[in-house]
């Protein structure tokens, strides 16, 4: 038989494997009886369909289920795709006849499961996550960075499979629960030379690939993964609405502007998905692509305010949100198109909101009038392993982590204790030119000042920066 198959190693329950006769079965018709009743198998034709048979597997049988092999051969398409939708069904049905305590050990359906095509899918199934980089001290990557990117990355599978399945309903609070049996992401494993993290799909209910939504997602982040590495935006073939939604989901995965390092993104089939890798720069570029499809053709100029989100207006009154920017509210009225991206928003968090200004007495802006985008602003701290200013490179042997704060005045603020380092100004951009400034005169000014002209204060800065083993044009200038 040279038809499409399907290979599955499981532990099935008798129930099922009633119809199925010992070693590779023949085409007799006999074969099915006991099956047809779990749907769909009354009509098959013996001289072209056969479900190849049992073939027990090392632990043997328990009296209530078989560890075995189920070989399916389909000599025509249309009993192929029959085929894979009842066993889909059939596997949805088996926990209620069969538990994971069950005798004859194993859990139910815990398949490798294998297409004639010689893919195996488990393969496809599996997304690699690697933290790149010189910005960790030691290669040691905290745990809030590696939590926020992992939940970033089902974030953006759980997207994509909402795309994928032409979702047209709102996505607020727990919408994803319905694409938790294709889309959820399992650990499994790690490795740490570069921290690898690997997390892959559960076993799809359908076994067939081209009706696996999961899979499909897969291909789908990898599209627009692809499109924002490339700066191809406009192949992303999308409506609006999911396009949005998923760039939101995998502008996530990328480290801050400002962060010196980054994230590999790979899955276990490289000729099909090649690798992306994405950094502080990847997030400048979905962020200006979507400041550029908006409103471009409107007289007035937009602007960007930046504040605490006190308040959120959903279904109730008037769409808007407040923002309490350098100790003034400020109201933003919002339009339907905005309207789940608000509601997921959190109050009390940062956020940067651009939009049309409404101006009061002393031409300070007074209300948003038209919302065009809300985004949450990450206040995590910077990984730094490189210093810039006045065409100088400072090269640390060990990273620093540097603390981020928006105050109510409306100041961005860069801190690092150790090294009384400092950066503020009013626009984020601006503070962390300041740090750089700051950090290339600290250096001038106390690492490579003679220890004798110090104060004690003084000597224990230059004695933190020794420790930090800079390197300036290519020359250790403190050891």
């Amino acid at each position: 038989m040279n038809g499409p198959g399907l290979g599955i190693n499981g532990c099935f329950p008798r129930e099922i494997l009633r119809g199925f006769a010992p070693g590779r079965g023949s085409r007799s018709p006999t074969r099915f009886v006991g099956l047809s009743r779990l749907g769909g198998l009354d009509d098959l034709d013996p001289t072209q369909d056969q479900l190849g048979g049992r073939i027990p597997l090392a632990n043997g049988e328990g009296e209530h289920c078989a560890q075995c092999r189920l070989d399916l051969r389909f000599g025509s398409t249309q009993f192929h795709e029959l085929a894979a939708g009842w066993l889909g069904s059939m596997l949805v049905m088996v926990p209620s006849i069969f538990g994971p305590d069950a005798e004859g050990g194993g859990t139910p359906f815990d398949l490798g499961v294998e297409s004639s095509r010689g893919v195996n899918v488990a393969e496809q199934a599996r997304l690699k996550l690697t933290f790149l980089g010189d910005g960790f001290a030691g290669g040691a990557v905290p745990l809030t960075v590696v939590a926020a990117k992992l939940q970033a990355l089902q974030q953006a599978v759980f997207h994509a499979a909402a795309a994928a399945a032409g979702h047209q309903g709102e996505r607020r609070g727990l919408w994803y629960n319905r694409y938790r049996q294709s889309a959820e992401l399992t650990f499994a494993a790690s490795h740490h030379s570069n921290l690898v993290i690997e997390a892959e799909l559960a076993p799809d209910p359908v076994l067939h690939d081209s009706m696996n939504l999961g899979l499909k997602a897969i291909d789908l982040l990898f599209d627009v993964a692809r499109a924002v590495e490339t700066e191809a935006f406009q192949q992303i073939r999308l409506t609006p609405y999911d396009r949005d939604y998923l760039l939101r989901a995998v502008e996530g995965l990328m480290p801050n502007v400002g962060d010196q390092y980054s994230i590999k993104l790979e899955n276990c089939r490289a000729d099909k998905h090649p690798s992306v890798t994405f950094t502080g720069l990847s997030r400048l570029r979905v962020k200006s692509f979507s400041l550029e499809r908006v409103a471009p053709f409107e007289a007035e100029e937009p602007v960007d305010i930046v504040g605490e989100l006190i308040k959120i207006h959903v279904d109730t009154g008037d769409d808007k949100i407040t923002v309490r920017s350098r100790q003034r509210d400020i109201d933003c009225f919002y339009s339907d198109a905005l309207r789940d991206q608000v509601a997921n928003q959190v109050a009390g968090s940062i956020v940067e909101v651009r939009g049309f200004p409404t101006l009061g007495e002393g031409g300070q802006i007074s209300r948003l009038h038209q919302t065009l985008s809300v985004q949450s602003v990450s206040t995590e701290p910077l990984r730094i392993s490189r210093f810039e200013d006045g065409g100088q490179t400072f090269l640390l042997g060990t990273p620093i982590a540097v603390n981020v704060e928006y105050t109510s005045d409306g100041i961005w603020v860069y801190h690092h204790p150790e090294l009384n380092l400092w950066g503020y100004a009013l626009r984020r951009e601006d503070a962390l030119k300041d740090l750089h400034a700051t950090f290339a005169y600290m250096h001038e000014q106390i690492a490579e000042a003679s220890s004798d002209t110090l104060d004690s204060v003084a000597q224990q800065l230059q004695e933190r920066f020794r420790q930090l083993k800079v390197r300036k044009g290519g020359t250790t200038v403190n050891a």
